[in-house]
């Protein structure tokens, strides 16, 4: 199956599952903002961010149409799924990729996305 290594890792962008996934890379940050006052600090974590770090081996052929879909600004749903969490949103934006140069019919790309709202999350089972 496309997209998945069979190490409970795997990444869909779209309708596209990307091939030979090797590793994913999740972050969730947010921006902790504090106050002193009279009576102490108060703290608040204002915003969430996720973002995914997608590596992965693509064969040589066709890759102007996986390079379409994952370009820079392009936004769809995306499905990740990193050892036993599943992470499902409708509002994934391609920050781009880097890839290699061809080496025996295969590049290897390192793909990154993110999303604004927190994902559904669910155990992969």
């Amino acid at each position: 199956m496309a997209g998945d290594t069979g190490q409970g890792q795997s990444a869909t962008f779209g309708a596209t599952a990307l091939p030979n996934v090797t590793n994913i890379t999740v972050t969730n940050t947010g921006n902790v903002i504090t106050e002193t006052t009279a009576d102490g600090v108060l703290s608040q974590v204002i915003g969430t961010g996720w973002s995914f770090e997608v590596s992965f081996i693509a064969p040589t052929t066709a890759t102007h149409t996986l390079e379409g879909t994952l370009k820079a600004g392009q936004a769809d749903d995306i499905d990740i799924e990193s050892g036993k969490t599943k992470y499902t949103s409708a509002s994934g934006r391609s920050g781009g990729f880097t890839k290699s140069s061809p080496s025996n019919g295969f590049i290897t790309y390192q793909w990154s996305v993110s999303i604004d709202d927190d994902p559904s999350l669910a155990a992969v089972v």
